[in-house]
C-alpha cells in the first residue's frame, strides 16, 4: 500500500483535514474500525481500482501519472473517498448474526463524493463479475444498488438483494431454506422523525420445518419450580428497535414447509403449502391469503392414544396472523367387537371411520363436529369411540357414569382443537424447556375420572378429578365440582395442589 499527501492540522477546536492518495491494496483491518457497529468480523483486502472517471484533483505525489488510487479528503473523523475498490479474499460477519459471508473476488464498490461536505456515495454495480456476490453457508447471494453515508453513518439506500438456497434459523422455533428477491429502501435513516424503511419483493420457501413446542404446561411448570428453562431469545425488533417500523410488502410462496410441533397432550406432524402476502410492519406484520394443510399429515393425541390423518385443510388469513380462519377435516379408524342382536353369545368386527371437522376463526371461535362412516352414531357415541374404542351402548362404564356429558364434550372439543390453536400463537417470545420425559409419560401417568349425576328435578352434578405424576417425587392433583340446572346460579368449585415427596434415602 502506498499513501501520500497532506494533513492540515486544525486551529483551536477545528478538526484536522486530509488530502491524500492511496494506492495498492488496503487491508480490511484498517477499514474495520469504521464499520465496527455493523460488522463484528471483516477480513481480506480491498484493491484500489482505476475508477470510472479520472479525478483531476488527485494529488500527484504517487510519482507515476495515471496510477489507480483512492482520493481521501475531508475531516479526519469523517473523510470522503473518491475512487474504486475491488474485494479479494473478503470474509465478513454482521454483528449479532454469527454467520460469515464470503465475498467473491472481483466484487467492486464505486465511491464518490456526495453534495455535502461529509457525504459519501457508494454504488454497488449490477454487472456480472463486478456485483457484490458470494456464499453464505450452502447458499449464494448478490447485492446491488446505491447508498449514501453522512459522516460515515448510513443515510439513504436502495439495495436489491437476491439469494439462492439461503438458510435461516430461528432458534427453538423454525428453520427454512429460502430464495429471496427483495428491494430494501431506506430514507433519512439519521432522522427518527422522518425515517422510512421498507422491504418489498418475493420470497420462495424451498423447504423448512416449524418445530416450536407449544407445551405450555411443561413451560409453566419448569418456570414455577425453577427447573431448566431455555435461554431467552429476544426477537430481532427487540434487539434493534428501529427495525420495528420497517414496512413490509412481501409475497411468500412455498410448497414444502413442515410443521412438527408438540402441543399439550400430543404432537402435530403436518405438511403445508403457502401462498401468502405479508404487509404491515416488521413489528406488527399483517398476513393475507392462504396456507394449505396438505392431505396425509398426522395429529397424535396422547391422552386417548389416537392418531388422526388430515384429509383436507386450509388456513385463510385476512390480516391478524393469530386470527386465521381454519377449515380442516381429519380422520381416524376405530375397530371394535359389536354384539350381534343384543346377545352375549356372538359378536362381529366393526370398523368405523370417524371424521373430525374444525371450522371457524382461531383461536377461540371454532365449531367442531364429529361424523362417521357408517353413520348412526350420536356425538356422545363418537366421543366414546375415540376415547375408549367403543360406543356408549357397548361401554358399560361410559353409559353408567354418563362420561360423555355436555361438559366433558366441551373439554373433548378443546383437546381436538389444541394443535391448531397453539400452532398460530406466534406472539410468544420466551422459549420454554420441553421435558421429553414429561411429554411421553403424560398419557401413562394421567389419571382422569369424571362422573355426572342426575339429581332430583333437573339438577346435574359434575365431578371431575385428575392426578398427574410429573416425576417419582412430584404429583399434581386437582378437581372441579359443578352443579347446574338448579334454581340458583350454577356453582363451580376448583381445587389444585402439588404434592412433593422427600426421599429419605
Amino acid at each position: 500500500m502506498t499513501l501520500c499527501g497532506t494533513m492540515q492540522l486544525g486551529e483551536g477546536e477545528e478538526e484536522p483535514t486530509l488530502d491524500v492518495a492511496l494506492a495498492g491494496a488496503v487491508g480490511a483491518e484498517l477499514v474495520a474500525p469504521a464499520v465496527s457497529d455493523a460488522l463484528s468480523v471483516l477480513e481480506g483486502s480491498l484493491v484500489v481500482g482505476a475508477g470510472e472517471t479520472p479525478d483531476p484533483t488527485l494529488p500527484s505525489c504517487l510519482g507515476t501519472p495515471g496510477t489507480p488510487a483512492l482520493h481521501v479528503t475531508g475531516a479526519l473523523t469523517a473523510p470522503v473517498v473518491q475512487g474504486q475498490v475491488r474485494a479479494v479474499g473478503v470474509r465478513l460477519v454482521p454483528r449479532d448474526f454469527g454467520r460469515a459471508f464470503v465475498v467473491d473476488d472481483g466484487a467492486e464498490l464505486v465511491l464518490r463524493r456526495g453534495p455535502g461536505p461529509a457525504e459519501q456515495l457508494v454504488r454497488l454495480p449490477r454487472e456480472g463479475a463486478r456485483r457484490l456476490s458470494g456464499e453464505l453457508d450452502d447458499g449464494t447471494f448478490g447485492v446491488w444498488g446505491d447508498l449514501s453515508l453522512d459522516a460515515l453513518a448510513p443515510k439513504d439506500a436502495t439495495l436489491h438483494v437476491e439469494g439462492t438456497d439461503l438458510s435461516f434459523v430461528s432458534r427453538g422455533e423454525f428453520n427454512a431454506t429460502v430464495s429471496p428477491d427483495l428491494v430494501l429502501r431506506v430514507r433519512d435513516f439519521q432522522d427518527p422523525a422522518r425515517q422510512d424503511l421498507a422491504v418489498s419483493g418475493q420470497v420462495r420457501v424451498v423447504e423448512g420445518t416449524y418445530y416450536k413446542s407449544f407445551d405450555q404446561f411443561a413451560r409453566a411448570f419448569g418456570a414455577a419450580t425453577g427447573g431448566p428453562v431455555d435461554g431467552y431469545s429476544a426477537p430481532l425488533t427487540e434487539r434493534l428497535p428501529w427495525l420495528a417500523d420497517t414496512l413490509l410488502d412481501l409475497d411468500v410462496r412455498g410448497s414444502n414447509f413442515a410443521v412438527r410441533s408438540p402441543f399439550p397432550l400430543g404432537q402435530a406432524e403436518l405438511d403445508t403449502r403457502m401462498d401468502v402476502h405479508v404487509g404491515g410492519t416488521l413489528g406488527a406484520p399483517q398476513v393475507f391469503n392462504r396456507v394449505d394443510i396438505l392431505p396425509g399429515g398426522r395429529i397424535q393425541y396422547r391422552v386417548f392414544q389416537r392418531e388422526f390423518e388430515v384429509v383436507r385443510g386450509t388456513l385463510d388469513f385476512s390480516g391478524d396472523p393469530e386470527r386465521a380462519r381454519i377449515d380442516l377435516a381429519a380422520q381416524t379408524e376405530v375397530e371394535y367387537l359389536e354384539r350381534v342382536n343384543n346377545s352375549d353369545e356372538g359378536s362381529q368386527d366393526k370398523q368405523v371411520v370417524i371424521t373430525v371437522t374444525i371450522t371457524g376463526v382461531l383461536p377461540d371461535d371454532l365449531d367442531i363436529q364429529l361424523s362417521s362412516t357408517p353413520g348412526g352414531f350420536d356425538q356422545g357415541d363418537l366421543q366414546s369411540l375415540i376415547f375408549t374404542g367403543k360406543p356408549r351402548a357397548e361401554d358399560v362404564a361410559a353409559r353408567e357414569d354418563n362420561l360423555f356429558s355436555l361438559d366433558v364434550g366441551r373439554f373433548f372439543n378443546a383437546l381436538l382443537a389444541a394443535p391448531f390453536v397453539d400452532a398460530v400463537n406466534f406472539g410468544l417470545t420466551q422459549e420454554g424447556f420441553v421435558d421429553t420425559e414429561v411429554i411421553t409419560r403424560f398419557g401413562r401417568d394421567l389419571r382422569l375420572r369424571t362422573r355426572a349425576v342426575q339429581e332430583a328435578g333437573n339438577a346435574t352434578r359434575l365431578n371431575a378429578r385428575f392426578q398427574f405424576h410429573i416425576s417419582d417425587s412430584i404429583v399434581l392433583e386437582g378437581s372441579v365440582d359443578r352443579t347446574t340446572g338448579t334454581s340458583t346460579t350454577a356453582a363451580d368449585t376448583y381445587e389444585a395442589r402439588i404434592k412433593y415427596r422427600i426421599p429419605l434415602d
